[in-house]
């Protein structure tokens, strides 16, 4: 009977450790998300913020971009050059 006891004792013990990590886990998890939504929402808003700025300087200056001219970067892979065996 007394090693039952011990045994459900350090069970319990073992169980509420076991709980108190998890609950300190998802607040972690949760603290997390969180910081991961506003820093999407800032970078967001900057990147609009970045869009309207350049908006505003080619009125100003006139500039063109060189996608307003119908231009482009285009990335093309290299032709490889393969030897012929004679």
């Amino acid at each position: 009977m007394a090693a039952s006891q011990v045994a459900l004792t350090e069970a319990t013990a073992s169980h509420d450790g076991a709980a108190l990590e998890l609950k300190d886990t998802k607040n972690a998890c949760t603290a997390k998300k969180d910081e991961y939504e506003h820093r999407q929402e800032t970078r967001s808003g900057e990147i609009a913020a970045m869009g309207q700025a350049i908006e505003i300087l080619e009125k100003i200056t006139g500039v063109r971009t060189m996608e307003s001219k119908g231009y482009s970067f285009l990335q093309v892979p290299r032709r490889s050059r393969t030897r012929v065996r004679r």
